[in-house]
């Protein structure tokens, strides 16, 4: 993601919440019911679709900045003080 790549994932553990969903997402979310089919169908649409593709790719860069080892740690020091 931080490098404009935006991400096919299942819906497992916090991966929601790092790629995000709806407006904003940095990628696609895939039920794990739908198995690596459905995985590879959503990475085959994304692909398809360079628009969506590319409006993807600028909001998976952004939400990265999120996630930065110093953002981060400044984040964990506020809640711990």
């Amino acid at each position: 993601m931080s490098v404009g790549t935006p991400v096919v994932a299942f819906d497992v553990g916090n991966l929601p919440a790092l790629v995000g969903t709806g407006d904003g997402a940095g990628g696609v979310i895939v039920p794990r019911l739908w198995g690596e089919c459905g995985l590879w169908r959503a990475a085959e649409q994304l692909l398809e679709d360079p628009l969506r593709y590319a409006e993807l790719s600028r909001a998976a860069y952004y939400r990265s900045r999120d996630y930065l080892p110093t953002t981060v740690a400044e984040t964990f020091v506020k809640a711990v003080r």
